[in-house]
Formats: structure tokens, C-alpha cells, sequence
């Protein structure tokens, strides 16, 4: 369940956001913040009213899409929802919302973290193919090699298995691919409210996460246990 969080608006400076314009009602209305998508606008019998697209309201579901007045003062929508979602995240303690959404892209970005750490298998695979080759050919043709070849073949075999080596994604590359992927995932993959980072946690860990781990932030994700 959503935590429900109350922000008053009005004139007075007790209001959580003030709007100083003398068509303001001292206390003008109420903004109820169910989640991001989903605030009431509730008029506290203001004497020049709340509107929504020009419409005086009572009580009504509002988004950053709407023209909001209150009194003579039409607000600018980006500052006005920016406070509330502002003060929204500030009061409530219950994330486990973002944090779901959170662990979805944490999901994503541990696959490919794992495929990018893992070592390449190609270059072994070739290194073992040549070496087992070498040996039956030696095994089966040891009394038809003139000795004088041997050491040549065996400095061949050599060359061989350190080209295969040169195949594989150097690890240089492969730590630049792994840095360019954190620096993608880096404003996701953070606690929603404090923004601690959980970028070098294993998704294991994260997923056991009740709340977070930093001690001055009170945000719930599993708020049950």
C-alpha cells in the first residue's frame, strides 16, 4: 500500500508550498500525493477558488499535463510538481515501488555485467584443439618425423597457442566495456530517496535489501518484513 502524503498551498508561509499573491487564500488548498501518477487537488474553500483547465474545482486528480490556478495565479508546472514530488519522496518512507522498478534494470544490468566478466573460452578451446593435434600427430607419425624438424614444430606449436591467446577481448577492452556499462546504469541503480549508490552490489544482494543501507535514510523497500 502507498503511502499518502498531504501538502498544503497557500499564502501563509506555514504552507509547504507559499504562493505569495493576494488572491491566495492563506490556506488554499491541499495537493494528496498517492505516487507520482496519481495526486488529488483538494480546494480548501478558498475565496477565489482552484482551477483545473480553467475549471473551479473541489476535488480532483491533477497531472503535469493540467493548467493549474490558484486565485489569479496560474503556477508554472515544472517548479510546482518538481516541490511536489520534492517534498512527496522527502516525507514517505515506503519505496517499494521504485524499488521494484529499480531491480528490474538491476536484473538487466547483472546479465550483462556477468557476460562481460566472464573469461573467453574461444581462445581455450583453441589452445586445447591445437596442443591435442600436436599430440596425435606426434604419437602416430613419431617414427616418419625427422628429428631435425622436431624442435621447429615444437617452437611452432608454441606460436601457435600465444596467436590463439592474441583472439580473445583483451582485458584492457574489457574493463572500458564494463566501465561504459556502469557509467549507463549508474543514475538507476541507486537507493530512490537518498540516492546511495548500489552500482558495486551484486543483484543478489540488493534483492535481499529490506531497506537501505545507508543509515540516515529511512526508505522501506520490503516494508512487510
Amino acid at each position: 500500500m502507498d503511502e499518502v502524503v498531504s501538502i498544503t498551498i497557500g499564502r501563509s508561509k506555514e504552507n509547504d508550498i507559499v504562493i505569495p499573491d493576494d488572491t491566495v487564500s492563506r490556506k488554499h488548498a491541499i495537493a494528496e500525493v498517492h505516487y507520482y501518477d496519481d495526486i488529488l487537488l483538494i480546494d480548501q474553500e478558498s475565496r477565489n477558488g482552484t482551477f483545473q483547465n480553467d475549471n473551479r474545482i473541489k476535488r480532483v486528480k491533477i497531472s503535469a499535463r493540467d493548467k493549474i490556478r490558484f486565485g489569479d495565479n496560474t503556477v508554472n508546472n515544472t517548479s510546482f510538481f518538481d516541490d511536489l514530488f520534492r517534498i512527496y519522496k522527502d516525507r514517505k518512507s515506503n519505496f517499494h515501488r521504485e524499488y521494484n522498478f529499480m531491480l528490474e534494470h538491476f536484473n538487466v544490468f547483472q546479465q550483462k555485467l556477468d557476460k562481460l566478466q566472464e573469461a573467453p573460452k574461444r581462445p581455450l578451446f583453441i589452445k586445447l584443439g591445437l596442443i591435442l593435434i600436436f599430440i596425435v600427430l606426434f604419437v602416430l607419425f613419431y617414427d616418419q618425423i625427422d628429428h631435425k624438424y622436431l624442435y621447429p614444430m615444437i617452437i611452432g606449436m608454441s606460436a601457435l597457442t600465444i596467436i590463439s591467446g592474441l583472439v580473445s577481448v583483451s582485458r584492457g577492452k574489457r574493463n572500458r566495456e564494463i566501465a561504459k556499462l556502469k557509467v549507463s546504469y549508474e543514475r538507476v541503480l541507486r537507493c530512490p530517496k537518498c540516492k546511495t549508490s548500489f552500482l558495486n552490489m551484486h543483484l543478489i544482494m540488493v534483492e535481499d535489501l529490506c531497506h537501505c543501507p545507508n543509515n540516515q535514510c529511512n526508505a522501506k523497500f520490503n516494508p512487510e518484513n
